[in-house]
């Protein structure tokens, strides 16, 4: 991009690939970083921030679609659901009390007893509250 600056950030970001973007292509990748900057802005959402980041670089450069991003998402969520039911399968087929199962799977104590088709509300008899017979 000869003749004007493109951020800081967006040129850090970018490298060697900086002198190939138009200026309304920097242009869109300075808004689309300050919109993730706002939205990923916590310390433990560094990766999440990053992926965001290029992603919007490869959408405003023409190098990929947001079909194509998208996809990879719906096949990376359907990846997520059989890998989960894999530990459901495992967790059933393991013997070991709901507590040993949570800490040896890492699982939430709901999911353990999800998976292993035990109720995951408690039912709590109701106290008489100020007022009732």
């Amino acid at each position: 991009m000869e003749g004007s600056a493109v951020r800081s950030d967006v040129a850090e970001w970018l490298g060697a690939a900086v002198g190939d973007v138009t200026e309304a292509q920097s242009e869109r990748i300075a808004a689309a970083f300050d919109a993730i900057e706002s939205r990923y802005a916590d310390r433990d959402e560094m990766e999440e921030r990053a992926e965001a980041r290029t992603a919007a670089v490869q959408v405003a450069l023409g190098v990929k679609t947001l079909e194509a991003i998208s996809g990879r998402w719906h096949r990376a969520k359907r990846a997520e659901r059989l890998r989960m039911a894999g530990v459901t399968g495992a967790l059933i087929a393991t013997p070991g009390s709901e507590q040993s199962l949570v800490e040896r799977s890492g699982a939430a104590r709901m999911t353990v007893r999800r998976a292993l088709g035990r109720s995951i509300f408690t039912h709590r008899p109701r106290t008489a509250e100020r007022g009732d017979p």
